[in-house]
């Protein structure tokens, strides 16, 4: 170091085992800032010494800046800051590191992370503050892309996300209803109806399945295709949702065979089965120029106490008389074992 700045402080002389002369010589050549700070009595603070790294980044002389306070240097807010620092690291009585804005017009728009450490005389107290300085906006600006690409990749596995989940709703709602007909599949069905029996019977609480079949859907298929099929299927589903209310379920079992579980007594079930018939057979939708005639078949039967308890029993007994009105060929409806009506 100068001899000036060695008589004045003796603060960067060699005082240890060693080659003589390594602190000074690492003064000059260290890359980044350095600078030291003798603390007044008065409590202000005069730049003793700067590294020539630092006062080619100010591209001032050094008779410009050693021996000057911090006001003399910098304008007042300025000045005021850096002071409010030295004087945190005196509160402290520790080093403390911080990151600041460059200080310096030739280096504008900079990022800084500097440490600041006590240096203490022989009685104790803190005659000197050292600081290291160093450069870290290509740090900085390198984290700043980083978030950025973060930002942007979390917005994309939450896109993915939302696409994911819109795909499993997609998958669980064809899971549980007819792609078709938007009807409960009949394994979902069934499932349902299991839990709605348990609690009719702990309840007390009459229960009718209907087994509704439209008639001749093969034979509507091979005259006028699978499109006809599908558009006479949805076409009965309407009558269907329109007759129930939203409390009764509704699957579809197979291509024109449907389930319909409500909460009505036996003669209700039979006022409905006898309506559902109506209403159809009232229809007359014309495909491609030529008209079609619809009709329904169905089976019937009540949650009774003491006979049927379960839904493969339920199930059983109104296909059983579902059969026997398709064994009719008429169409129509039935609730007894006996002989179909309608």
């Amino acid at each position: 170091m100068t001899e000036s700045l060695d008589n004045s402080t003796g603060m960067l002389q060699h005082r240890g085992p060693g080659r003589p002369g390594v602190l000074e010589a690492l003064w000059d050549v260290y890359p980044d800032n350095l600078f030291l700070i003798r603390v007044e009595s008065s409590g202000s603070f005069i730049v003793e010494a700067v590294n020539p790294v630092l006062r080619e980044r100010f591209g001032m002389p050094r008779a410009a800046i050693e021996g000057k306070t911090i006001e003399a240097i910098h304008g007042p807010e300025m000045a005021a800051e850096i002071v409010a620092r030295y004087r945190e690291c005196l509160l402290v009585g520790a080093p403390i590191e911080y990151e600041e804005p460059s200080r310096s017009p030739l280096s504008e728009g900079e990022v800084f992370e500097t440490i600041l450490m006590p240096l203490r005389d022989r009685d104790g107290h803190i005659s000197h503050l050292l600081g290291i300085s160093r450069a870290i906006t290509r740090l900085r600006r390198a984290e700043q892309v980083l978030r950025q690409d973060n930002r942007e990749l979390e917005h994309r596995l939450s896109r993915k996300r939302e696409e994911l989940d819109q795909l499993r709703d997609s998958l669980r709602r064809r899971a549980l209803r007819d792609e078709v007909t938007g009807c409960y599949t009949r394994t979902i069905f069934l499932e349902m109806m299991g839990r709605e029996l348990e609690r009719a019977k702990a309840e007390g609480r009459r229960l009718g399945l209907l087994i509704i079949d439209l008639d001749d859907l093969p034979a509507l298929t091979r005259h006028f295709g699978s499109s006809a099929r599908d558009a006479m299927v949805s076409t009965v589903v309407t009558v269907l949702r329109e007759s129930v209310s939203e409390m009764e379920l509704l699957g579809r079992c197979d291509s024109g065979e449907f389930l319909l579980l409500h909460e009505r007594d036996e003669a209700g079930s039979e006022a409905l089965a006898e309506e559902l018939c109506a209403q159809v057979r009232s229809l007359t939708p014309v495909w491609q120029g030529r008209p079609i005639e619809l009709s329904l078949s169905i089976g019937m039967a009540m949650l009774k106490p003491g006979a049927v308890s379960s839904v493969e029993q339920l199930s059983e007994i109104a296909m059983k008389r579902l059969e026997q009105v398709r064994a009719s060929g008429s169409g129509g409806w039935l609730s007894e074992p006996v002989a179909a009506q309608g």
